[in-house]
Parts: structure tokens; sequence; C-alpha cells
């Protein structure tokens, strides 16, 4: 083969296998987000406890909930090429889903706000081209006349890749993080609006844009009256660490962690509290994130989280 054909053939490959971004979302609530557990299944509530392995950091679409005794409306966003669309529709009635959606045998798990009721979605697909993507109303009711929530939608690349979310916020390459405590119930989560400050317990409401979309590694809060404990765990590539310190007493914290100004607010109840966020280069390896010293009154600080970003 020559030279400029093999490069044509390169180019022609890495073009289809290119993923997709998604931009001009239009519906109410509409909003972006990493298609992972811990992630809201509608754009303002409720909460994803189990999604498909094709979904892994895919770039899902949601709408607010709405009023529950109207029909859950659609809503449309634009693709940059051609993608795979999946379908979430909630398992309510009988919602009609137009021709050209394909029913799969899998299924996406989320529970109420308060966690008291487990719910499902059946998962169409379909192929869509660059440009505009249209998904449709929830029309299902229950014997009580309740709607069902409305469709969400998953993009991924033709090839099965996930989906760009934009040029603001696509994740960068990712960083495989191993050796995590389990004693310590370590849980890595991706850094969005929604998802728990530690790997259970406490939302995060405000996020730097500087960590949207790393990979969030957090810890159990533990007991409030000892020092929450150092921890660590491997990664496979060389990135920056972001610390983020709740504001706390006065914790210590070794050398090496430079002190931002960027702030990551989080939720308990209806109190909104927040962590000062340090920064920190590693290489491949042992990552060590320190302890949280600090105290009011008799309460210690919850436990440091970090955000990863590939360098």
């Amino acid at each position: 083969m020559k030279l400029h054909h093999l490069f044509i053939f390169i180019i022609a490959a890495l073009s289809l296998s290119a993923a997709a971004s998604v931009s001009d979302l239009a519906g109410p609530g509409a909003a972006k987000a990493t298609a992972a557990s811990g992630q809201k299944r509608c754009s303002d509530r409720f909460k994803i406890t189990a999604v498909p392995a094709v979904f892994a950091n895919a770039t899902m679409i949601t709408i607010e909930r709405g009023d529950s005794a109207q029909k859950s409306p659609g809503f449309s966003f634009k693709i940059s090429g051609d993608a795979t669309v999946y379908l979430l529709v909630h398992d309510r009635g009988t919602a009609n889903v137009p021709a050209g959606w394909t029913k799969t045998p899998m299924k996406v798990e989320w529970t109420t706000d308060d966690g008291s009721m487990n719910l499902t979605d059946t998962v169409y697909k379909k192929t869509f081209p660059a440009g505009l993507v249209t998904i449709p109303p929830h029309d299902g009711r229950d014997e009580g006349g309740a709607f069902g929530v409305p469709n969400a939608a998953v993009v991924t690349a033709s090839d099965g890749t996930p989906a760009a979310a934009g040029a603001t916020d696509t994740p960068k390459g990712p960083v495989s993080i191993s050796g995590l405590p389990e004693n310590l119930q370590a849980k890595v989560m991706p850094c969005v609006k929604g998802s728990t400050r530690l790997s259970s317990g406490f939302t995060l409401v405000t996020i730097p844009p500087a960590l949207a979309n790393g990979q969030l590694v957090g810890i159990v809060r533990g007991e409030r009256t000892a020092a929450a404990p150092a921890w660590k765990f491997s990664i496979s590539k060389a990135a920056t660490v972001y610390l983020l310190v709740h504001d706390r007493g006065t914790p210590a914290l070794p050398s090496g962690w430079t002190q931002t100004s960027m702030k990551v607010e989080w939720t308990t109840g209806d109190a909104t509290l927040t962590d000062t966020v340090y920064v920190r280069d590693f290489s491949a390896g042992t990552v060590d994130i320190p302890g949280h010293s600090g105290m009011d009154g008799e309460t210690y600080g919850i436990p440091n989280s970090c955000v990863i970003v590939s360098k």
C-alpha cells in the first residue's frame, strides 16, 4: 500500500471512531452528565444506582421531572457526528416509543430521593447521523394516574465509544485507579454536580470547571469523634490530583500540596458546607491522601477526597 493511501486509511479509521460531541440541549432543565451510578435520573432529582457497562463514561442527557399528573415532555439536542443513542424509558404504564427505536434487554436502575422505592428503565437504542436528535415524551402512567418520569438519553459513538460532552467539558484521557482501600469503602465516581462528596453521603452542588468530569475518589465518613484517616491508591499514568479538604478546624497537610483559590460546595440536610481545594502532580504509582485532623468542638472534619485529572 502506498504511503499516502495508508495515511488516508488511518485518518478515515480515526474519524469513524471519533466520539460525537453533544450540544444545543433544548428541554425543561436539560442537562448533561456522565452516565454512571450516583448521577441523577432526572436533571433535578432521583439517583441512578446501576447502568449497563456500555454506558461507561458516556454522555447522558436528562430534563426535569415536571408534574407527575402531566405527560412527560420530550426534548432535543445536537450531535457532531454519527452516534448510537440509548433511550431510557421509565417502566411505568405503556409508554409509546416511536418507530426506529430498538428495544434491548438492558435495564437502568434508580431510586427515589429518599431511597424508599427502587425503579427501572427499559433501554432502547437508535443510530443517528450528525445533527438533531429528538427524544420522545413519556406518556405511560400507573393505575393512580401518575405519568412516568421523562425519558433520558445516553450517547455513544456508533462504534460504542463514549460521546464527548462538548468542547468545554470533554473528559481527558482516563487514568486507571487501583489499590483502593476496601476497609474504608473507597469508591470512584464522576466529579459532577449531584455526585456524593464521600463514597456515600453528602451531595456536591458546586464544582470548579478544572475538576468537572474528573474522577472523584472518596471514602466512608467514619467516626465523627476521631480524626479522618489517611489512605492511598495507585494510578496508571501521570495525573494532576486535586485534594478536597473540608473547611473545619485547621487540618495539617504534608508538604507538596499547593492551596488554590477554588472551593467545592456540598450539602448535608439543609446545610451547605465547603472544601478548600489543593493541587499536586503525581507520576504513575502511589497517591497518598492525607488524613483530616481539623475539628470544631468535638467533631472532626469529614475525610479528604480527591479528583484525578489526566495530564
